[in-house]
């Protein structure tokens, strides 16, 4: 798909979304994204799991693309992964990349908070 400047568009959390997002926040940010809940699906984000201000920081750290269980595609978020460990359990974890996009939604991540 393209826009009206013939710029392609990636079809939010298609695998090539995912990929494009995740070099990016690797190359030129923080690492990880920031996410906010106030639109995830409710039965799965309550609101006492997760952090008050409505915001984690989803470290990238430890996807490891030299191995197809822990490439971006299929790595798993662990407890650790969000928000620097605080969480003894977080809603997210055993989620994908694509699966937490997908929870969250398309206006609800970001570079930076």
């Amino acid at each position: 798909m393209k826009n009206k400047d013939n710029e392609k568009i990636l079809e939010f959390a298609s695998d090539e979304f995912v990929n494009e997002m995740y070099l990016a926040a690797v190359e030129s940010f923080c690492g990880g994204i920031f996410v906010n809940y106030g639109r995830a699906d409710k039965d799965i984000v309550i609101s006492y799991d997760i952090h008050p201000c409505g915001w984690d920081f989803v470290s990238f750290e430890n996807i490891d693309n030299d191995y197809k269980d822990e490439c971006v595609y299929n790595y798993l978020f662990q407890v650790e992964d969000f928000s620097n460990g605080i969480y003894s359990q977080h809603p997210l974890e055993g989620q994908t990349l694509k699966e937490i996009l997908q929870i969250v939604g398309r206006e609800n991540w970001n570079f930076e908070l």
